[in-house]
């Protein structure tokens, strides 16, 4: 939702302006009208008149207002809302200049002090844009479910490979899963910008014919963040428990416990940057803790909207993992670069494309080859889906995705391509 300042100045006054330089006093009165009408063209054309007055005619009200109003409109927000707090100490019952305060707090997602502000002017100016403020900010404040739902064929489950060197590594086998996933989701906004974040999320994945793959986990994170309108800066802690199903039933897998830092960055409405920096740490039951290991991650990433229902995300990755025992040649260092690009064709069709390459190198030799393992991977992904066949909101996806992974042990490389269907609802 957005809210845009008015921008209809009278032509009597456009049809005025060259001689109001001559005339300080109508020039005065006329600025004043436009400032509390927060009419940006008029505010445009008479400021720089204004400025040319003799300092006598001028003041330093009007002149943070005039700069706070064409700072907004020229999407300065931040600059903008440090010119209305001075001019709230001064005037703090004004309405009209409370109203613009108001916007610009909301411009900087400060919806704390919006929401205060705007409950305060309901009911004493005439004008809708207080409730639709209101009601904006409530959504951001409410909890919001996540859940998706997806049936699975995968033609390599079990990453099957038969060597050209006569090693056997089990041939590549057909099975069909699901995949299902759902949680809640909450942020809680507090005064000056910052706010804490809340996560709760359980997956699952059920293979009936292929046991190895079936896990269930429970994902939980509490973080604390900082946004305005140019940036968002977030510090989250998390942990995630894992049950596997080899068997008939569930059992413990391991416990990841770790934190990641993120933050975006708006160059223009445009173009967006963004880095994240995530460590965990995996710990497995006290039969395997021989398997223990941490990971460190870092991720880079630029966002490019050319138009309102198309986006294009590059980024780039490094990730490396430590293993302090026996299994030290299992630890490994990956440099990969991705791209995801997302298209609504009008009003029936969404897609989705998306492409994935990385390198990966172990850090010790394999046992029985004698060599240190390197490979390359490969991953494609396309989706398609149609806006309007949705059923209460809820809308399936066509999913097709195609990995390929060579290694310098031929044993290794195998391809694993899957068909599945997703089932979501944007809430």
């Amino acid at each position: 939702m957005v809210f845009a300042y008015t921008q209809e100045p009278s032509k009597a006054i456009l049809n005025t302006y060259k001689k109001l330089d001559e005339q300080p006093d109508k020039l005065l009165t006329q600025l004043v009208n436009a400032l509390l009408q927060t009419n940006v063209d008029a505010v445009s054309q008479l400021f720089p008149l204004y400025s040319k007055l003799p300092k006598s005619f001028q003041t330093k009200d009007i002149r943070l207002w005039s700069l706070a109003i064409l700072s907004a409109s020229k999407g300065e927000h931040l600059e903008a809302l440090n010119y209305y707090e001075k001019l709230h100490n001064i005037y703090p019952e004004m309405l009209p200049l409370k109203f613009q305060w108001g916007m610009s707090l909301f411009a900087n997602r400060r919806y704390y002090e919006a929401k205060r502000i705007f409950t305060e002017l309901k009911g004493k100016i005439n004008s809708q844009v207080p409730n639709q403020i209101l009601e904006h900010i409530d959504l951001e404040h409410k909890w919001n479910l996540l859940g998706n739902f997806n049936v699975v064929s995968n033609y390599n489950v079990n990453q099957g490979n038969s060597s050209q060197n006569g090693w056997t590594f089990g041939e590549p086998r057909h099975t069909y899963g699901i995949h299902l996933g759902i949680g809640l989701e909450k942020r809680w906004h507090l005064p000056k910008g910052f706010f804490i974040n809340t996560k709760l999320m359980t997956e699952s994945d059920f293979y009936p014919k292929y046991k190895p793959l079936n896990y269930l986990s429970i994902y939980s994170n509490f973080g604390i963040g900082y946004q305005d309108t140019k940036k968002e800066i977030q510090l989250t802690p998390f942990s995630e428990i894992v049950f596997n199903n080899m068997n008939s039933h569930f059992d413990y897998g391991a416990t990841i416990l770790g934190f990641k830092t993120q933050m975006n960055y708006n160059i223009s409405s445009r173009w967006q940057v963004g880095t994240e920096y995530k460590v965990q740490y995996r710990s497995y039951h006290q039969e395997n803790e021989a398997l223990n290991n941490h990971i460190h991650k870092i991720d880079v990433m630029t966002l490019f909207k050319p138009r309102l229902r198309t986006n294009l995300k590059t980024n780039i990755f490094y990730e490396e993992s430590f293993y302090n025992s026996i299994f030290k040649s299992k630890g490994y260092k990956t440099f990969g670069v991705g791209v995801l690009w997302n298209e609504i064709w009008g009003s029936h069709l969404g897609s989705q494309f998306s492409m994935e390459y990385y390198q990966s190198r172990y850090k010790g030799l394999k046992m029985i080859f004698n060599t240190t393992e390197k490979k390359s991977t490969v991953n494609l992904g396309i989706a398609i889906w149609n806006p309007k066949w949705s059923m209460q909101g809820v809308i399936p996806k066509l999913h097709f995705s195609y990995s390929l992974v060579k290694s310098n042990i031929d044993l290794f490389s195998y391809k694993e391509p899957k068909i599945f269907i997703e089932v979501f609802k944007p809430f």
